[in-house]
């Protein structure tokens, strides 16, 4: 599986719920980024599977950022989760994305407990 397809739940549910995206928006953005990321890794040297990912969930902050600063055009953030999202660094946000995709995996790779049979 790509780097781009298993980072993408995280995306998802990042651009829904933490910036609130519309679900259309939020697709176009993904669309973009996807786009973006599936260059930008085929750049020579551009590094290892995590140095990506971080970069990609780098990106999805900022197209977050970037919508709302498009879609308010100056305005100020009334929603108390937007406004939380915009003040984090990208950065920042990414690191914790990583980290959640991380844990998700190893909870993956985890071997379920057998059920015991009633025979």
């Amino acid at each position: 599986m790509s780097v781009f397809a298993r980072a993408l739940p995280l995306i998802e549910t990042t651009l829904r719920r933490d910036f609130r995206l519309p679900r259309e928006h939020a697709r176009a953005v993904e669309e973009d980024i996807g786009l973006w990321f599936s260059r930008f890794a085929l750049r020579p040297g551009s590094g290892k599977a995590e140095v990506l990912r971080m970069q990609l969930f780098c990106a999805m902050c900022e197209a977050g950022r970037r919508y709302w600063q498009w879609r308010l055009g100056g305005a100020p953030v009334v929603d108390h989760q937007i406004r939380r999202a915009l003040a984090r660094e990208p950065e920042e946000m990414a690191k914790e994305l990583e980290e959640k995709l991380r844990q998700r995996q190893k909870r993956k790779k985890r071997p379920k407990p057998e059920k015991e049979s009633d025979s």
